[in-house]
């Protein structure tokens, strides 16, 4: 979704290779890698789950049919699909940690933080948050600005003259001496003018 802020949409790219490779028209089939050839509505299909259960986890954000339909249901495209997803971050994130995603991000970037956060929601985020936060800042870069990222700053410079020599310092309690005393300086007199 284009109408989505530059940190918004690398915020989804975090959440997305992890949870579908970023892929729109993905299902949860137990890996076999099964795809959705009608995006315009959620598919619903439900699959055992290792647990017992069953899923009906589909597209980028892996959706459940019901968190879906909680989320107004309907069109299931790429465009719909992100909107959506940033939307149930939001709502998310401010009834588990009590903030508001979008400041967060605008002023941290993507922290562990945050994440944990959203692992009940989005069970990637429990793992690799390392390469989670990389997307994030790679994404935002290409995007533009928008959101913070870790302050990079660049290397300070160094001048590539040779040092003046410098006298060898003196180990031990010598040493330790020297810089608490430094050697005195004679002060010469001015020369006096002889008759």
């Amino acid at each position: 979704a284009t109408d989505l802020a530059p940190h918004q949409r690398a915020f989804l790219n975090a959440i997305a290779g992890g949870e579908s490779g970023g892929r729109y028209d993905i299902r949860y089939d137990g890996g076999a890698g099964s795809t959705i050839g009608d995006l315009s509505r959620h598919p619903g299909i439900f699959v055992p789950t290792a647990d017992g259960q069953k899923s009906s986890a589909a597209g980028r954000y892996q959706f459940t049919k019901s968190t879906w339909d909680a989320m107004g249901g309907g069109d299931f495209s790429p465009a719909n699909q992100d909107r959506r997803a940033w939307a149930l971050a939001q709502q998310r994130y401010k009834a588990v940690a009590g903030r508001d995603l979008d400041a967060d991000l605008r002023g941290g970037g993507l922290t562990p933080q945050i994440m944990a956060s959203l692992t009940p929601t989005w069970h990637a985020f429990g793992a690799n948050r390392g390469r989670h936060i990389a997307t994030y800042n790679d994404s935002l870069s290409r995007y533009g600005s928008g959101g913070a990222a870790p302050a990079v700053t660049a290397p300070t410079a160094r001048s590539i003259a040779p040092s003046p020599p410098s006298a060898p310092r003196q180990s031990g309690a010598l040493g330790v001496m020297a810089d608490l005393y430094p050697t005195p300086r004679t002060v010469m007199p001015a020369a006096v003018p002889t008759i």
